[in-house]
């Protein structure tokens, strides 16, 4: 490792190229390419550098690394052929607005560097970073954190790989798998294990680093005792690039292995099924996991057509049908030709064409059930499948969370609660969960607790503009309105960001919010519902409904409640819980209205 940084230090500014480094530290010895690429990740990890964004060493695709931090030499000491020449730095990176040093720690900082190194060197590779040792105690939770790739052109492969491997390892019951929503918060970040597994609440934290070298893949993968931030295990994987399965696989069932090591569980443990065994229509899979995991708009219809292709080239590939589910799902699609009934129906299609190939993917069921409860208002078959999804799929933290949901449109509160819980425990960073969560706190009348979730999930990310929409809706039930509005404004804000402020829409609805805020102490609780009524700019009818409801206008309530019905409004889905129809909760109508969503009234 000293060796090449020397090297790179000495030939600053120019690239230097794998034969160079062969030459110059192996002197000219048969060695792997892998060897230098270790070696090389090695070094930034020492440095806390980024392979993406480099401050230190910049890898140059298919040429070679350069140094691209300035250096200046202060001293020179005598040579020697095994320990090599050995420079005091100084390390400035100019123009840069954060750097490692400051002024006149720039010399200590580099001395540091250069100790830690000449320790690595003096006690060799394996005594600074611990060889492979088994955990202390059992491992009952774990994080694969997502794999890094020297090349931005590989990205999408790294991903995909790491989100595999998360979903092979969550198939371990006994072992609690972070999410890959929390686990890609650590995407392109330098790994510190236990900071992660502090954040994250687990005893194990994995990484890797893939690489594709000529017509192979190489992966090197690490795992951390988070508890103790020492390695418990560390191991390379290659294989020919026509076969990533099979490297998924065999990097899964390691993890797997290390985890488990040797229980009952592992001993039992049968390999995951191949998905498909044409290579080309993984790694189309893999592309579109990727694109749709970015969320925009472009990306999900990319996905679409990534699915599609995946599924053209191996139509029994069950995992494609379902990402092209899930893309339908989360897709607006609003500016294609396929209309709301087309989307669901092509959902759903994509979905049973899974079940019918491989039946045993929870994710299928807890998106049929999903479909169930939103369109059909099919509360008895929704849960069915929510059952069915978290009893094959135990670690999904996406089941759990819409089976949380579901109960709380139930009203059975305490169950959702503890649903919820578990998919939190499963994805501790998710905002969703966070704060669909403490919205179930509102649905259950405990408005005090629902606001003071829904401000701790704003402490973690004041941009999520789902926090400020629940906070609404809280306040105003609270009868706090200039707080409801505040919080209407962060949402309105938040949702149509800096390109479409210049839209109609966000002008009318930026007049409305600072009419009513004008009111001040004037603003009672008719003037807020009054002015919600002769505001047009809201096409769904069960607004209307809410507030004729609070200014107890009945009849104009349920005739909106029946128009929301006769659109069969997603929204009724609430109907049971929701306090904001409270006021015309006894009137019979309700109770007919309930019978036909499909609730039990009792």
């Amino acid at each position: 490792m000293f060796q090449v940084l020397r090297l790179l230090i000495e030939r600053r500014g120019e690239i230097v190229s794998k034969s160079e480094f062969f030459e110059e530290v192996w002197e000219g010895g048969f060695v792997e390419d892998n060897n230098l690429t270790v070696t090389i990740t090695s070094l930034r990890k020492v440095l806390g550098d980024n392979a993406k964004q480099a401050r230190f060493i910049e890898n140059i695709p298919r040429k070679g690394y350069r140094f691209v931090s300035d250096v200046e030499t202060l001293t020179r000491v005598a040579e020697s052929k095994t320990a090599g020449r050995i420079a005091a730095l100084e390390t400035r990176q100019r123009e840069r607005p954060k750097t490692w040093f400051t002024g006149r720690l720039v010399a200590v900082g580099a001395a540091v560097i250069l100790i830690v190194i000449m320790a690595i060197v003096s006690f060799g590779y394996k005594e600074f970073w611990p060889a492979s040792r088994p955990a202390t105690k059992p491992i009952d939770s774990i994080a694969v954190l997502p794999f890094s790739d020297p090349t931005a052109e590989n990205e999408y492969l790294a991903d995909g790989l790491t989100e595999s491997i998360i979903n092979d390892v969550s198939r371990i019951t006994r072992l609690r798998v972070i999410d890959r929503n929390s686990a890609f918060h650590y995407k392109n970040e330098p790994l510190d294990a236990a900071k992660a597994g502090r954040e994250l609440n687990v005893r194990v934290v994995v990484s890797g680093q893939v690489e594709r070298q000529g017509d192979s893949f190489v992966i090197n993968v690490e795992m951390f005792d988070a508890e103790s931030n020492s390695q418990i295990w560390r191991q390379q994987f290659r294989r020919r690039a026509n076969d990533l399965f099979a490297i998924q696989q065999e990097v899964s069932e390691a993890i797997a292995k290390n985890a488990l090591s040797g229980s009952e569980e592992m001993e039992q443990r049968r390999p995951a099924k191949r998905p498909t065994n044409d290579p080309e229509a993984y790694e189309l899979y893999l592309k579109g996991r990727y694109h749709w995991n970015k969320r925009a708009e472009a990306d999900i219809l990319r996905s679409i057509e990534l699915f599609r292709a995946a599924i053209d080239r191996d139509p029994t590939f069950a995992k494609a049908y379902i990402g092209l589910a899930d893309a339908y799902t989360l897709g607006d699609l609003r500016n294609t030709s396929i209309t709301r009934d087309e989307k669901i129906a092509l959902s759903r299609g994509a979905v049973r064409r899974a079940l019918e190939i491989d039946d045993t993917i929870g994710e299928a069921y807890a998106s049929m059930a999903i479909n169930k409860c939103y369109y059909d208002w099919n509360f008895a078959g929704a849960e069915s499948d929510y059952r069915k999804a978290v009893e094959l799929s135990p670690n999904d933290a996406t089941s759990h969370h819409w089976y949380a949901e579901f109960l709380s449109m139930q009203g059975r509160f305490d169950e959702s609660y503890a649903e919820y819980e578990k998919a939190l425990s499963l994805d501790p960073l998710s905002l969703p969960i966070r704060t669909d969560m403490a919205f179930s706190r509102y649905y259950s009348r405990d408005y005090d607790k629902a606001i003071e979730l829904l401000n701790l999930a704003r402490q973690i990310d004041p941009e999520y503009r789902l926090t400020y929409n629940f906070l609404m809706f809280t306040y105003r039930e609270k009868g706090m309105f200039l707080e409801a509005i505040n919080a209407y404004e962060q949402d309105i804000r938040a949702q149509y960001d800096a390109n479409g402020r210049s839209s109609k829409s966000y002008i009318n609805i930026m007049r409305h919010i600072t009419e009513v805020r004008n009111e001040g102490s004037n603003l009672t609780a008719e003037r807020y519902w009054r002015a919600e009524l002769e505001f047009e700019d809201d096409p769904a009818p069960n607004y209307k409904a809410v507030a004729y409801a609070k200014l107890g206008e009945k009849d104009k309530a349920f005739e909106y409640l029946e128009r929301a019905y006769k659109e069969h409004y997603s929204g009724m889905v609430w109907l049971k819980v929701t306090p904001e129809l409270d006021g015309i909760r006894d009137d019979p109508r309700f109770q007919d209205l309930l019978k036909r969503v499909g609730f039990d009234p009792r």
